[in-house]
This record gives C-alpha cells, structure tokens and sequence, in this order.
C-alpha cells in the first residue's frame, strides 16, 4: 500500500497506551512491569521520555517524571500507571485517523492503477 508510515514516536507512543488500555480492568495486569518491559524493547532512555511526554499531555497518570541535573532526559518512576479518559480518547481518535489515512491510500492506489 501507498499510505505514509507512522512515525516510529507516534508509533512508541500508540504501543504504550495500547499496552495500559489492554490492562484496564485486569487485576493480573502489572502496569509497572508492562512500562519496564516497554524501556527494554526501546530503551529506557526513549521510553521515559515518551513516557514522560505521555504524562505531561495528562494520557497517562500513575507516573512520577523526575528531572535530574546529571542526567540529559527524564527519568520515570512507575508507581500505578495507568492510561487516563484523554488517553483513551487519543487511541481512539489515532485509530480512525490511521483507518481513515488507509482508506484514503487504497483509493489513490485504485484510481492510479486504473489511470484517473
């Protein structure tokens, strides 16, 4: 398909409040050990800062962002994380968006092999 990829941030981001959303309402979810298996896969240094973005646009709560003078990013703490009602709305605005975009792509594609 044709369509523009997501950008790896917008990607990080998607995954993490994804991950949080999934354990909404499952007492066997670990919020703590999903962010720390997040900074494994991507880093930590990334994701605390994706994290920590996260927090400050108020999408995910639970998270205390510490700012240190020897350090060049943010650090997290991860105490109960947990995606926020803005958070949510934000996955379910992204998910039309990015359904909207494939469409839109699949038309273009259709139209350019049919010659319009």
């Amino acid at each position: 398909m044709g369509g523009r990829a997501m950008r790896p941030e917008s990607r990080d981001i998607y995954r993490i409040l994804k991950g949080l959303a999934d354990g909404v309402g499952d007492e066997e979810f670990d919020g703590r050990a999903f962010l720390c298996s997040m900074g494994d896969r991507m880093g930590d240094a990334r994701a605390d800062d994706i994290v920590a973005m996260a927090v400050e646009e108020g999408l995910v709560a639970g998270v205390e962002v510490r700012h240190f003078v020897d350090r060049r990013g943010p650090t997290v703490v991860p105490i109960d994380p947990r995606i926020t009602l803005k958070g949510i709305q934000f996955l379910e605005e992204n998910s039309l968006m990015r359904r909207a975009a494939q469409a839109a792509s699949g038309i273009a594609d259709v139209a350019g092999a049919a010659g319009l």
